[in-house]
């Protein structure tokens, strides 16, 4: 369970530069949220939100309804609707998500006003749910490669950002036959989604209740455990503002410290690391709404066994919340670190044993 040399000379590297200069990421990274004052209507609470330096609430899965459910019990049980960051698009017209003109189509199916993603299937192009897990096909300039490994649409289009460009547009007859040519029989993500609704924050979601809609504005309804309702926009509801750009992931399936490594670079974008007090705020208020199992969750430190420093899996550590002000020391510490359910401190813990852990999850954007 040792690091590996390479990545024991990139943090003695970080060390000896004074890492905290070189870590000075945007402020509010972790998701966290908040109620914001009296109801309002929807313009105003969202209004509300960006002057605070955030967002109206925007929901990702069922996971954070079930959060968001939990956390308006917690404050006022006699809430019952809060409003959603969700609008009408000023245009029903689609656009590649490389922001490329929408200017060839061979699209087979009939949109209907729901989300649709456009994939190519047999050489067709079909609209299907965007949460549908395929191979996608990424683009660089003018080259396409397909990637065979299976992503729904957001998570597919991150990853041919990280990767290439973005996902592929089709401008033409002849890039439409060169993709089908390199398509390998497989049915396939392009860069092309149907949706007459948007998130106010832009992000990149395949999760919705929305079943019809009028001109009006959305809210989640805390009756209904978590429906989506729309309601006059003048309407005054209550409003939760959130900030941050990377979600958190709860892993309940026992892994060793090794393994949650693993797992989470591989299935979502890294171990969880805790960069400061929010955070630790952010990871703390998480947990209290989401989780009521093991008091212990791995995140992503660890202890050098050569230096005896503590690193994140991949930097120093600055900000610190150790159980009793105390940090492990060598050579009576364990060398891999855990989160308390409950009281959210940190404490040492044996790297082989099994527990569930916290991974972390880019949020995904469209273009402007």
């Amino acid at each position: 369970m040792a690091l590996n040399m390479h990545t024991m000379i990139q943090v003695l590297f970080l060390v000896l530069c004074s890492g905290i200069l070189l870590f000075s990421l945007a402020a509010n990274r972790l998701r966290r949220f908040n109620s914001s004052g009296p109801k309002r209507n929807w313009t105003e609470a969202g209004n509300k939100c960006i002057g605070e330096g955030g967002s109206l609430l925007s929901l990702i899965d069922e996971e954070d309804v079930s959060m968001i459910y939990r956390f308006v019990e917690s404050f006022d049980a006699t809430i019952r609707k809060v409003w959603l960051g969700l609008e009408q698009k000023n245009t029903s017209i689609p656009t590649w998500s490389n922001g490329d003109t929408f200017i060839f189509n061979e699209s087979t199916t009939e949109k209907q006003g729901k989300q649709y993603c456009e994939a190519i299937q047999n050489g067709t192009w079909k609209g299907f749910n965007c949460s549908e897990k395929k191979a996608f096909m990424c683009q660089k300039g003018n080259n396409y490669s397909l990637v065979a490994i299976e992503k729904n649409w957001c998570q597919a289009m991150k990853h041919c950002r990280t990767h290439f460009t973005d996902l592929a547009s089709i401008n033409d007859a002849q890039q439409n036959e060169e993709l089908r040519n390199k398509s390998q029989g497989k049915s396939f993500w392009i860069g092309l989604q149907y949706d007459e609704l948007q998130w106010m924050d832009n992000s990149c979601s395949t999760f919705s209740y929305v079943k019809r809609f009028e001109s009006e504005c959305f809210t989640v309804n805390v009756d209904l455990k978590g429906q989506w309702i729309t309601v006059p926009c003048t309407n005054d509801e209550t409003t939760i503002c959130y900030k941050g750009n990377v979600k958190i992931r709860l892993i309940e399936e026992p892994k060793t410290w090794e393994e949650a490594l693993n797992y989470c670079t591989a299935k979502h974008s890294r171990f969880l690391w805790i960069k400061d007090q929010e955070d630790q705020y952010a990871v703390a208020q998480w947990l209290n709404f989401t989780y009521n199992g093991s008091n212990r969750l791995w995140i992503g430190l660890k202890q050098s066994s050569v230096f005896g420093f503590w690193i994140w899996s991949d930097r120093i550590v600055n900000y610190n919340n150790w159980k009793n002000g105390q940090q492990p020391e060598m050579p009576l510490s364990n060398q891999c670190g855990v989160i308390n359910a409950e009281t959210h401190t940190w404490s040492d813990e044996n790297c082989w044993s099994q527990l569930p852990f916290l991974c972390e999850e880019d949020i995904i954007y469209m273009q402007n």
